[in-house]
């Protein structure tokens, strides 16, 4: 209101005319109890003191202080008065005291009014109390009141202007210009800045978690400048902009809905330069911001900085004010950011080592444990494996072979040993990893003739638990455990084609992948490969890969037959027999003949169970008659057929001898294959034995 006149009616009563700057008149009537507005009639309990606060707040206004209080002193207030009655009444009592010069009255009821805001009042009430604070702030000489009742009216603004549609921001502005013009000092620009910056960068760099530098760091640049909003963005590898902390008036805000100038930021971040506008709305530079305009910026600053990799950016601003953030203000902000990245580069570091440490654990853990089950596995072996024989080569061609596999033992190249079965293939594999740099390693042999062509990549590679129905544990593979030694894999022309792939992928990258795992991990074996069958015939019909051929037979190293080795029988039956009775054992001259003549077929393999065959029937020494027949020479037709004991002889004995060569000379076993018991088998060899002894 701009003037205030009164004029006297009939009846006594009297005219108060209000007039607005639009020109309207607001007539009011009072007599005795009864207020008259526009004619209508209003209920005194209720309606009369707020129509009369207001009244009086408008004559104070015009200085019409003697009628001002005039109004004041119709005003009944009880106790069922409501707050915004209340709060109006002590609002227009600190209008009439700012009018009379009262400061320390108008102090007091504006005090009244704020201690009753606090819970009740709606938008324009709480806006008209704080705008009289600001004034009854100014009039006692309170700076730091001012300062709270404007960032108070800036706040309710604030929220105001951002639930209006864009058009109307100007005319918002225009309506509160008094209260938005006012810009309170930034703690920056109140002096001591530098001491101020160290401050918040202490805090920062004391820190270690992100989430919370990213939070103090917004927190501080809000505080620093003074700002409306202060914002922590970042880059994702997507290009995508994502807010990571943020903080307004009211305290830390959800990054998820906070509202910023995504074209401010993208510009920061492509030219890794500052931002800084005065008036980003008008600001040519900025010209093509869409969400400039949307929100109303009007003073921002945007400053580049990195959080690890990622480039990001600190961005304050102010929507209602231009020309918010002076020099000193911009400089502490980018002193600020600086620190930042100092603070975000340590909590890098630090999350880093920590999961270098956990890593380190983990994987001492795991040696560890590896090293316990190699340990046990080891003994496992050494218990479970047979006395080899060693390596007899008194032959030319059996001299070469060795010879070869000598030299290639030094290195780690495949070896490929090819030859007859029972040749000695995997005793020659033996000899290679006892003469290599490997020899303190574990030596693990397993045919591919022995394994279900299901089971063959488990039983190389392993599986991890859960891999196909039954694989209820983790089971380590060959390749594992042969971790640091010497694979020997026989029989590799019987390997399935699909399984040659995947060997030829190990052999290759020298990493294996367990079934059902997700990652491969690295060995360190040498493999050793044998075979019976010509596999350069199995690569020309299309049976075995070719690259996996040239793969496993960097060097070949061929087995002769014992038939092509005589010499080596001699030293290789006494071995067997001096292994089968512990001590030097007799042999006869006729046995030894007749063990040198024979063809072996079977090669050593036969060989030795002959051997074995022969001192089980008779311990004490290794004897033609208890050699098999075809060793000797005999067949069928030299014997008598009508001699029914000697027939009956001849069987049991091929009973006995086949008996105890499917138990594997297993005495306990071939009785019960015979149906005898153990006594019974035990006097039926010896009973042959020493027929044969006489004979």
């Amino acid at each position: 209101a701009t003037s205030v006149s009164t004029a006297a009616v009939a009846g006594g009563a009297t005219t108060i005319t209000v007039s607005t700057p639009a020109g309207a008149s607001l007539p009011t009537g009072t007599t005795g109890q009864t207020l008259r507005f526009n004619g209508t009639e209003l209920a005194a309990s209720s309606d009369v003191p707020l129509v009369l606060s207001r009244l009086a707040a408008v004559r104070a206004l015009v200085h019409d202080v003697e009628g001002a209080r005039a109004a004041l002193d119709r005003i009944v207030i009880g106790a069922e008065s409501p707050a915004p009655t209340r709060i109006e009444h002590e609002l227009a009592g600190a209008r009439v005291a700012l009018a009379a010069g009262e400061t320390r009255v108008a102090r007091q009821s504006i005090d009244a009014a704020l201690s009753r805001l606090a819970s009740r009042g709606g938008f324009e009430l709480r806006l008209r109390v704080l705008a009289v604070a600001v004034d009854v702030a100014e009039a006692a000489g309170d700076p730091i009141s001012v300062e709270s009742s404007l960032r108070a009216q800036r706040s309710l603004l604030d929220r105001a202007l951002a639930s209006l549609p864009t058009e109307r921001h100007g005319q918002f502005r225009a309506l509160h210009v008094r209260a938005l013009a006012a810009r309170p000092e930034s703690s920056a620009e109140r002096g001591g800045e530098a001491a101020l910056v160290t401050l918040h960068a202490r805090a920062l760099l004391e820190e270690l978690r992100t989430s919370v530098i990213a939070d103090r760091l917004v927190a501080s640049a809000r505080t620093l400048a003074a700002a409306e909003h202060a914002f922590l963005v970042i880059r994702e590898p997507s290009g995508a902009l994502v807010v990571r902390a943020a903080h307004g008036p009211s305290g830390r805000l959800d990054p998820s809905i906070a509202r910023l100038s995504t074209s401010i930021v993208a510009r920061c971040l492509d030219r890794r330069a500052r931002i800084v506008s005065i008036d980003a709305g008008s600001d040519v530079a900025l010209e093509g911001g869409a969400s400039i305009h949307a929100l109303a910026v009007r003073s921002v600053v945007a400053l580049p900085l990195e959080i690890g990799e990622r480039p990001a950016v600190l961005y304050v601003d102010d929507r209602l004010r231009p020309s918010a953030f002076g020099a000193s203000v911009v400089d502490a902000l980018d002193e600020l950011s600086g620190f930042a990245s100092i603070a975000f580069a340590n909590a890098a570091r630090a999350r880093r080592e920590r999961r270098a440490q956990a890593l380190a654990a983990r994987r001492e853990r795991s040696l560890r444990i590896s090293l316990d089950e190699k340990t046990r596995e080891a003994a496992v072996l050494a218990a479970d494996r047979p006395a080899q024989a060693d390596l007899v080569a008194l032959a030319p061609a059996m001299r070469t072979a060795v010879a070869l596999a000598a030299r290639v033992a030094a290195s780690d190249a495949s070896v490929l040993l090819t030859g007859e079965s029972g040749s000695g293939k995997e005793v020659m594999a033996r000899f290679v990893h006892r003469q290599s740099a490997r020899a303190s390693g574990p030596f693990v042999a397993e045919s591919f003739a022995a394994i279900p062509a299901g089971l063959v990549e488990s039983a190389l590679f392993g599986h991890v638990r859960g891999a196909f129905s039954g694989a209820l544990a983790r089971r380590r593979g060959l390749f594992e455990l042969a971790e640091g030694g010497t694979l020997f894999l026989d029989e590799v022309g019987e390997m399935p084609l699909p399984i040659q792939a995947k060997l030829l992928r190990v052999l290759s990258a020298r990493e294996i992948r367990p079934l059902g795992a997700e990652r491969g991990r690295p060995i360190d074996v040498r493999v050793i490969a044998a075979t019976h069958r010509d596999l350069r015939a199995l690569v020309a019909r299309g049976e075995f890969r070719e690259d996996l051929f040239y793969r496993l037979a960097v060097v070949e190293v061929p087995i002769p037959p014992l038939r092509e080795r005589p010499e080596d029988v001699e030293p290789l039956v006494r071995h067997f027999a001096r292994r089968e009775t512990g001590a030097a054992c007799e042999v006869e001259a006729a046995a030894l003949a007749a063990l040198c003549a024979y063809g072996w077929p079977g090669n050593v393999r036969e060989l030795e169970n002959e051997v074995r065959r022969a001192l089980a029937l008779d311990a004490s020494a290794l004897r033609l008659s208890n050699l098999s027949t075809r060793v000797r020479g005999e067949t069928e037709a030299s014997v008598d057929d009508l001699d029914v004991k000697s027939a009956t002889d001849r069987l049991e004995r091929r009973l006995v001898e086949r008996a105890l060569t499917r138990a594997g000379h297993n005495v306990t076993q071939a009785a019960r294959l015979l149906g005898l018991s153990r006594f019974g088998l035990q006097k039926m060899m010896a009973r042959h034995a020493a027929s044969r002894g006489k004979t």
